[in-house]
C-alpha cells in the first residue's frame, strides 16, 4: 500500500472491486475520489434532467402555416400520370405537424387548468377529433392547389409555464384558380422558444 501524507490518508476511500468472484478493497486518495465523486454525482445530475419533449416544431408560425398547406395538397406527377402521395401519406404528414402524445401529457396538459379528467382520455379525446379533422379536410382540399397567403389568430396569445398558445386560427390561402379563402380548418397553435406545432385539428 502507497504511503500517504497524513493528510490524504484521513480522506482514503475504501472501494471494493471484484476479482474473481471475491472482494479486496483498495485505497483512494482524495485527489482520485473527489473527482471521481463529482463526475459521479454530475451524471445522476444530468441523467435527472428531464428535457420537455419538443420534435420537429417549425421555425415560425408562418413556417408551420405553410408547412400545413403543403401536406393538403394534392400532389400529382405529371410525368407517370399518378400521385406522388396517397391519401394516407398525406394524412400522416398533417399528423406531423401535431403536437405528440408524450408532449401533450408531459408538459402541455400540466401547464392547463385541471379538467378532472383522466389525462389519458383527455389526449384520447383531442387525438380522435384529429384524426376525423385530418381525414376530412385533406379529402376536401385534395387537387385544390392551394397557396399560403397567411395564418393569423382571432384571439390574443394565452402565456402558460414554458409556452404560449395562439387559439382561433384562420388560415388564409388562394386554389388555383386565384380565389382566396379563409379556413377554420385548425386548432390552436403551441409556440414554445419561438418555434411551433399545431395543437389540434378541427373535425
Amino acid at each position: 500500500m502507497h504511503n500517504l501524507r497524513p493528510e490524504l490518508n484521513m480522506f482514503a476511500s475504501v472501494v471494493p472491486l471484484a476479482k474473481n468472484q471475491n472482494w479486496r478493497y483498495v485505497n483512494l486518495p482524495v485527489t482520485v475520489f473527489i473527482p471521481c465523486c463529482s463526475v459521479f454525482v454530475l451524471c445522476l445530475l444530468l441523467l435527472g434532467c428531464d428535457e420537455q419533449e419538443w420534435s420537429n416544431p417549425q421555425e415560425s408560425k408562418e413556417a408551420l402555416g405553410k408547412a400545413i398547406v403543403e401536406a393538403l395538397n394534392y400532389q400529382y406527377d405529371k410525368e407517370t400520370e399518378g400521385d406522388k402521395e396517397t391519401l394516407a401519406q398525406r394524412m400522416e404528414r398533417l399528423h406531423q405537424l401535431r403536437v405528440t402524445k408524450g408532449e401533450y401529457l408531459g408538459w402541455i396538459l400540466p401547464a392547463f387548468p385541471e379538467t378532472h379528467f383522466p389525462d389519458n382520455f383527455v389526449w384520447e379525446n383531442l387525438d380522435k377529433k384529429c384524426l376525423v379533422g385530418v381525414r376530412k379536410w385533406a379529402q376536401q382540399y385534395n387537387d385544390k392547389d392551394l397557396e399560403f397567403v397567411s395564418i393569423n389568430f382571432e384571439k390574443k396569445p394565452t402565456s402558460y409555464d414554458g409556452f404560449q398558445l395562439y387559439s382561433g386560427t384562420v388560415l388564409t390561402v388562394t386554389d388555383g384558380n386565384g380565389q382566396q379563402s379563409s379556413l377554420h380548418i385548425l386548432g390552436s397553435v403551441i409556440e414554445k422558444s419561438g418555434e411551433c406545432k399545431l395543437l389540434s385539428y378541427q373535425d
